[in-house]
């Protein structure tokens, strides 16, 4: 049932031309993303799995989750340049052609973490409650969004009934914090090795 109402929840546009997953011996698989044929978005788990009709759809273990890569360069423009600060009008922009698309106005919520050592890199998570005229299964769809190079890179997933939004939130944390960008086709074939 998840994945049957999948494709009406998530609306946003993939920059990715192809999707591949990678089983590791290890345990590993890793979500590959390619942009062109030299730049990869790649992401890791330990968790299963599965590819959905779409290709920057998956689902990781019990998350049907989203990727998507858009250009920064709308979003630098104000006074504030810092990364949450585009992120930030990235998810305005964003959340006003999702309530267009579904003919309702949506609330924005926004919270900014962070993860790695010292500087690290910033996150936007942000959401917004589901209307139960669009689906009574989703409590709020939850977005990941990070700033990598000259990309805005993130995840979505939908909050179902049955899932918290902590757990959600913490899912998306952990797989955007494992994504490394690859342009050399030797590393991306010996992810495994």
């Amino acid at each position: 049932m998840r994945t049957t109402i999948l494709a009406a929840l998530l609306v946003l546009v993939s920059s990715f031309a192809s999707a591949q997953i990678m089983k590791c011996k290890s345990g590993t698989t890793y979500w590959v993303l390619t942009q062109n044929d030299s730049t990869h978005y790649v992401l890791g788990t330990l968790m299963p799995v599965k590819q959905m009709q779409r290709r920057n759809i998956v689902q990781v273990g019990e998350f049907v989750v989203q990727a998507m890569n858009v250009d920064k360069v709308p979003y630098v423009g104000g006074a504030d340049t810092t990364h949450l600060a585009m992120l930030s009008r990235y998810a305005t922009e964003e959340l006003d052609f999702i309530s267009k698309q579904m003919k309702t106005k949506l609330e924005l919520a926004m919270i900014k973490s962070h993860f790695g050592e010292g500087q690290g890199v910033d996150v936007l998570i942000w959401s917004h409650i589901m209307p139960e005229t669009i689906s009574k299964e989703v409590k709020a769809q939850i977005f990941a969004n990070i700033i990598i190079g000259d990309r805005i890179f993130g995840l979505s997933s939908p909050q179902f009934n049955d899932q918290t939004f902590q757990a959600v939130r913490d899912f998306l944390m952990d797989m955007i914090s494992t994504v490394k960008v690859i342009r050399n086709q030797a590393e991306l074939s010996g992810l495994c090795n």
